[in-house]
């Protein structure tokens, strides 16, 4: 059977659901969200405050992008929560890169982007700043990097793939099991 000429990434369709999304999320948080900050997110919030290496039960990836979040945005909950809406969108370039990598489909790729915005948890955690969203960005970019390089056999995915493992250890330790994963998978 022939296989089927894959389609162009469609970097128009995705940057503007991912773009959109994100000024959707940053609005709603700057102007209309009713919450305080939930106890994990101001207990890493304090964390933020003076940087590390590293804490007691997590990387220093949350503490990181607080800062700099807050920093930029101001010492407010917007500051706060501004990451976890960045990194939600991040993730939706990711999952729609994995399907793409995939699968070579346009409708895939658009569908996939879609679908994942469609679940609960992942709207929850694109508003929360904990260290789901970052995580889950990263897992997908590193998904989207290991099927380019085991599938469509490109080097430079592989470094590609070590550096959104490497970042997302900073968010939880656990992303070192994608490894097996992927080894497992090819």
């Amino acid at each position: 059977m022939e296989e089927r000429a894959r389609e162009r990434f469609p970097v128009l369709p995705v940057a503007m659901l991912a773009l959109g999304l994100l000024a959707v999320r940053l609005a709603y948080l700057a102007w209309a969200c009713p919450y305080t900050l939930a106890e994990d997110e101001a207990h890493y919030w304090d964390w933020s405050r003076n940087p590390d290496w590293s804490y007691y039960s997590k990387g220093p990836g949350v503490a990181w992008l607080i800062a700099a979040m807050t920093r930029a945005l101001g010492e407010s909950e917007l500051g706060v929560r501004a990451g976890a809406a960045l990194f939600g969108s991040i993730a939706t370039i990711g999952v729609a890169g994995t399907a793409h990598a995939a699968f070579g489909l346009r409708r895939a790729t658009v569908a996939s982007a879609v679908l994942f915005n469609l679940i609960p948890f992942y709207q929850v955690s694109s508003l929360l700043m904990t260290i789901d969203m970052p995580y889950v960005a990263c897992w997908a970019l590193a998904s989207w990097c290991a099927v380019e390089a085991v599938l469509r056999r490109r080097g430079a995915a592989w470094a590609a793939l070590g550096a959104c493992v490497a970042a997302g250890v900073l968010f939880k330790y656990t992303m070192v099991l994608i490894v097996p994963g992927i080894i497992f998978a090819a």
